[in-house]
């Protein structure tokens, strides 16, 4: 009796593939979370530094104060500029907000920042502006916390110079 070759596979076999097209389909749906979230929060930064640069020259441009403010809540910051040129730069209610920006909703987005502004020089002060100070020089902590964890995901410092120069600094894992 001749004994009839099998084309199929096996029960065991297709359970064992299947595992390991689960693993691989769970492992790349995590790889591709963290490719989103490390996007949104560059996305978020480069934000950041465009407006940085935006109020720069938009105080050179219009010979007036223009403030960057971080508002307590870690999630969003309004740019502001001084309502005419006479105006007391010191005091906050001479200004008008230009816009507020929100760059990751929801989402603590900074902390420990200090708000300043730009004067018609570049030079940054900071807000509110007190002329008898000396220009400031400070960083800017920028981070991404992970979805009700409390942990910070990706973390970037932001070096700001007296001179309205910035230097970023690597992004880290917590």
């Amino acid at each position: 009796m001749k004994k009839k070759k099998n084309n199929g596979f096996t029960i065991l076999e297709l359970l064992i593939t299947l595992v390991i097209v689960g693993i691989f389909a769970a492992l790349s749906v995590s790889i591709a979370r963290t490719a989103v979230a490390r996007a949104s929060f560059t996305t978020a930064i480069n934000q950041f530094v465009s407006d940085f640069y935006f109020a720069r020259q938009l105080a050179a441009r219009e010979n007036k104060y223009v403030a960057i403010v971080f508002n307590n809540n870690g999630r969003s910051y309004t740019m502001r500029i001084l309502n005419s040129l006479i105006a007391n730069p010191e005091l906050e209610a001479n200004y008008i907000i230009l816009k507020e920006v929100e760059p990751m909703p929801e989402k603590q987005f900074f902390e420990g920042v200090t708000s300043f502004a730009f004067s018609s020089t570049g030079v940054i002060r900071s807000y509110p502006v007190d002329l008898d100070a000396a220009p400031a020089s400070f960083s800017l902590t920028f981070l991404r916390e992970t979805s009700g964890a409390g942990e910070k995901d990706f973390k970037k410092t932001i070096q700001v110079y007296p001179s309205g120069g910035i230097q970023i600094e690597t992004t880290t894992r917590e």
